[in-house]
């Protein structure tokens, strides 16, 4: 009698945590670690994995085997970001009455659905929880992830006020190099002119500089140059505008080349000064004139 007495009690033991499991009677401890890292910047329209390391650990006096839910949530996503998780929830059965630990992997996508402005440290949580059963207490963690998205090489825009430059010999002409930034980050330009001979000096008030994307501040940039001639003749040349995100160094460099002609020549006689000899010499046939016209009457 005793024993199936025994088995009674067991019987209906079990009974009531399947049919309680959210009983305040729980008494076996829980917990869950979650380890995640953060991934690397996310491209504009593309997509990077993840893995969400969630360990289930139950404490000592598990009799029944009952299942516990574990669900995985993601919280605060920017409006640029779509986070799909490959699984939102798994079931762990704690066994053993001295306590015991289960793991789970769960890949999550990150997909960049809008373009948003490079390098810019944002986070979102991931919250991994569950609400125990009878026997098992709930319990829950949460992980911040950083995220950003990645820089964006969508060009630069570039036009020279005047490519063509025509001094006279020790003059000078300044023109204007207007460069507009199309990429979704701030970068880092520099500026040589190229191919020029010892001739010609050039200068500007900025030959290295950091332009702004259009997401944090005015895109455009106008930069003087001055191109002045110590000699004759005429020559071609470029303007290299080199570029790279000033967020990344290790991305490396691009450039872009603006042709430019330059031309000097010696000082001429101007129209002021052919002017005042041409009236120098009227006055003088006309004095001549004059005493002429005397010397006869004479």
């Amino acid at each position: 009698m005793s024993m199936a007495f025994g088995k009674s009690i067991i019987l209906v033991i079990a009974l009531v945590a399947l049919f309680l499991p959210t009983a305040e009677g729980c008494f076996v401890s829980s917990g869950i670690d979650l380890v995640v890292d953060d991934p690397q910047p996310i491209p504009p329209s593309d997509s990077v994995t993840i893995n969400a390391n969630i360990t289930f650990r139950w404490g000592f006096g598990s009799f029944l085997p009952l299942p516990v839910t574990v669900y995985l949530e993601v919280e605060n996503a920017p409006d640029w970001l779509y986070i799909s998780p490959s699984e939102s929830s798994f079931t762990v059965t704690p066994k053993g009455f001295t306590g015991g630990e289960e793991k789970k992997s769960i890949p999550i996508t990150l997909t960049s659905n809008t373009e948003t402005k490079a390098f810019s440290y944002e986070s979102i949580t991931l919250h991994a929880y569950t609400n125990g059963s009878f026997l098992v207490k709930g319990s829950e963690v949460e992980k911040k992830v950083t995220v950003m998205q990645d820089f964006k090489d969508k060009g630069i825009s570039t036009q020279l006020s005047d490519s063509m430059i025509s001094v006279v010999k020790g003059e000078s002409q300044r023109v204007y190099l207007n460069i507009t930034n199309m990429c979704n980050g701030d970068i880092y330009v520099k500026i040589n002119v190229m191919n020029l001979s010892n001739d010609w000096k050039v200068t500007s008030t900025q030959t290295e500089l950091v332009i702004p994307s259009k997401y944090t501040g005015t895109p455009s940039k106008s930069i003087p140059i001055t191109f002045r001639a110590s000699g004759k003749g005429s020559e071609e040349g470029w303007i290299e505008v080199t570029y790279s995100p000033s967020g990344n160094p290790d991305w490396g460099e691009k450039s872009v080349a603006i042709p430019v002609f330059v031309k000097s020549s010696e000082q001429g006689i101007s129209g002021g000064a052919i002017a005042s000899a041409v009236f120098l010499l009227l006055i003088i046939a006309l004095i001549i004139a004059i005493v002429w016209r005397k010397y006869r009457k004479a």
